[in-house]
């Protein structure tokens, strides 16, 4: 089985149980709680930066035809500068763009190597699929639908298997990069992906998530370069 993964609050990167601080954004992960001090400041921002935005709006609206007018749409303006500048600026902002390039693993095949018979046995099944779903928010993980149908020793029958990373601050930009990684394997329900499209029809009881172990991801789709 694999080991017990513990996520950072902030931007949701896999964090070693030994680490006090995210690798990836530097956020405070003892006790698995960000500091309140960043909490206070981040709310204190939004709503001044939104009670701004929202004079603006009124001074443009409501003076039309006056000086305030061309002062509601400067201060719009600089609200917005200053809002871009510091999603800049954020420390979740190297994890988001990130993110973002992972989602160019989409469509490509892979090659999953799972564990059988648990880690001492040292051996593992070849399984190959295609990159189906790749998660865009506050957490690393890909969805590979194998070629066939994975059975477990239970009958249960899938093509979909859900990829994270294990290693502490790694991200799927490695995948992309270097062409391996080390990955948490999980065998999903196949009705899943359905679920996640708001496919109300498959909106039924899913079966939890059998955990396949550790083993490793293999990049093979390569396009020639132009």
């Amino acid at each position: 089985m694999s080991s017990p993964r513990r996520l950072c609050p902030r931007c949701g990167s896999v964090v070693a149980l030994q680490e006090t601080y995210c690798r990836r954004c530097g956020a405070d992960v003892h006790g698995g709680q960000e500091s309140a001090p960043s909490d206070r400041y981040e709310l204190t921002f939004r709503l001044i930066h939104v009670a701004a935005a929202v004079f603006a709006s009124l001074m443009f609206v409501f003076a039309r035809g006056s000086d305030l007018e061309f002062c509601g749409g400067g201060l719009f303006a600089i609200v917005l500068i200053s809002l871009a500048v510091h999603y800049r600026r954020r420390p979740q902002y190297p994890v988001i763009k990130s993110r973002r390039r992972a989602r160019r693993l989409k469509r490509k095949r892979v090659i999953v190597l799972a564990p059988v018979d648990g880690p001492p046995s040292g051996r593992s099944v070849r399984i190959t699929g295609v990159v189906a779903w790749v998660a865009e928010s506050r957490l690393d993980e890909i969805i590979v639908r194998s070629d066939s149908p994975v059975t477990t020793t239970a009958g249960d029958r899938s093509d979909l298997l859900a990829l994270a990373p294990v290693e502490s601050g790694e991200m799927f930009t490695t995948l992309l990069e270097v062409g391996r990684m080390s990955v948490g394997i999980w065998f999903l329900d196949p009705r899943f992906l359905s679920v996640r499209r708001i496919n109300f029809r498959a909106r039924r009881r899913l079966r939890p998530s059998l955990s396949l172990g550790r083993g490793v991801a293999l990049l093979t789709d390569s396009r020639p370069k132009r």
